[in-house]
């Protein structure tokens, strides 16, 4: 008993110690220390499975990566740098005027990510399940030399199983692809599902791995990117995985509303780098894509778009950094989409400094709720944020899962973020920011025609909200910090 009880105290002073060693806020350390306290093998358990950051040797990995890897050197960095003469100074100053807009997010970006903004860019808003699985089918059967493939959910239904076949196919006919998954959204993405994959030649990686010894207490870290490119020249990003529930066929959500891209242009270099990087830190293994002819992409079109990827292993939090600076940008209007609202108490002061200083601030959230705990934890932060003059809408139809900001108009952040502490802290994201005034106008084309389907939340009827919902909402606002 005695050595039982030293063993226990061991653990817990270990752990402790570890808590401290962390970089983290006073409240958050200080609860996991008295959850260790005084549950000292349960809190330990959590602590180390969902709680700690154990990704110290992965970023000197990817540091190191990042400095030898060829194929990032020689493709990717040309065209993350404006290297290429203007034509004339029309262009030179029409480049100008576009990077005067952006002039402090995106030096803030480029010291965040190291990704630079890029320019000549055609990207295209696709807005429902079927337009865009019917596009990305009709480019992946275009691909001519690779193909990487990255998801966070890929369902094996009927749909799941098209796109399996369709990569099975560029693979027989000697495209080179690589398919990587994040292994706990995806548990029921069988051996047999893939061993066809694998017959073909296609590449497949699980990103952190429950099961692995050099993945281990990375249950809680998840990737949740979307991303297709193709021959380094084209490339889907944004919001929808895949699978069936994401043409509408969910009855529970009755249906589903989502924004992904379709991009051409230097863009693709950026996203293509964030790839590559994801594959080694799943794998440890570098791919070297075919070399291009030449270095330069060619022009598609007038977008400036700079890629904001993001994740725990980040030494600051990038995708907090970019909303907090993105919302002070702001000089007339900030529309906001977003699925999952749990914003902490920066945010919301932002969002009410804004609104006060004369903002538009519109933020719309779906009616119809994914998940409970998370749909009454959102609500809570409502009546703050109408009082400061934050207009709050609720998308009636169907589950809203577009993650969509439009500032002013010329700035958008899109991408895969949510904006709760999950997104933030937690999960790899990836998010671009544009730089166009049509694509914006574009844009808020799509947000207007659902807020023409969308009721405004009125603070009224906030207040007369019937006792267990006031409960509920409350209770579930504790667990903000975690969801």
């Amino acid at each position: 008993m005695l050595i039982w009880g030293i063993l226990v105290v061991s653990l817990q002073l270990l752990t402790c110690i570890l808590v401290l060693f962390q970089r983290r806020e006073p409240v958050s350390s200080t609860a996991w220390i008295l959850f260790v306290l005084l549950f000292p093998l349960l809190g330990t358990f959590f602590f180390f499975f969902f709680g700690y950051f154990p990704f110290e040797r992965k970023k000197r990995r990817i540091r190191k990566y990042r400095g030898r890897q060829d194929v990032v050197r020689e493709i990717a960095q040309p065209l993350l740098r404006r290297e290429t003469p203007y034509k004339n100074k029309e262009e030179e100053l029409e480049d100008l005027l576009q990077r005067e807009e952006l002039i402090n997010s995106s030096q803030l970006l480029d010291n965040l990510t190291g990704y630079q903004m890029t320019h000549h860019n055609n990207i295209e808003p696709l807005v429902n399940g079927k337009e865009t699985y019917r596009l990305m089918e009709e480019k992946i059967l275009q691909a001519k030399k690779y193909i990487f493939f990255q998801f966070f959910i890929f369902t094996p239904d009927r749909i799941g199983k098209k796109f399996r076949d369709l990569l099975i196919s560029k693979a027989r006919q000697g495209v080179r692809v690589y398919f990587l998954y994040d292994h706990l959204a995806n548990l029921f993405l069988s051996t047999k599902f893939l061993k066809p994959m694998q017959q073909a030649g296609i590449q497949v990686e699980r990103f952190s791995p429950l099961y692995s010894l050099s993945h281990k207490f990375q249950i809680n870290f998840r990737n949740h990117r979307k991303l297709i490119l193709i021959d380094g020249t084209q490339a889907f990003t944004g919001g929808l995985n895949i699978g069936r529930e994401y043409l509408g066929e969910n009855k529970r959500l009755k249906g589903w509303r989502d924004n992904h891209f379709f991009m051409e242009g230097e863009i693709v270099a950026s996203l293509e780098k964030t790839f590559l990087e994801d594959w080694f830190f799943a794998s440890n293994k570098k791919i070297t894509p075919p070399r291009r002819k030449t270095p330069f992409l060619p022009k598609q079109g007038d977008v400036s778009i700079q890629a904001i990827p993001s994740g725990p292993n980040d030494f600051v939090e990038i995708k907090h950094l970019t909303f907090l600076q993105l919302v002070q940008t702001a000089q007339k209007s900030l529309w906001i989409q977003t699925p999952y609202f749990i914003p902490d108490s920066s945010l919301i002061h932002a969002f009410q400094l804004a609104a006060m200083r004369g903002i538009d601030v519109r933020i719309m959230v779906p009616r119809v709720p994914q998940y409970l705990p998370i749909y009454y934890a959102s609500h809570s932060f409502f009546s703050e944020l109408i009082e400061a003059g934050v207009k709050i809408y609720r998308y009636l139809p169907c589950f809203l899962h577009s993650k969509t900001c439009i500032i002013d108009d010329n700035i958008c952040l899109i991408g895969s973020t949510n904006l709760d502490n999950r997104s933030f802290k937690l999960s790899f994201e990836l998010d671009l920011l544009t730089v166009s005034r049509k694509f914006n106008c574009d844009l808020k084309s799509i947000f207007n025609a659902d807020l023409a389907q969308s009721e405004t939340v009125q603070l009224e009827n906030l207040q007369e909200l019937q006792f267990p919902h006031v409960l509920l909402t409350n209770l579930f606002r504790l667990f903000a910090p975690i969801m």
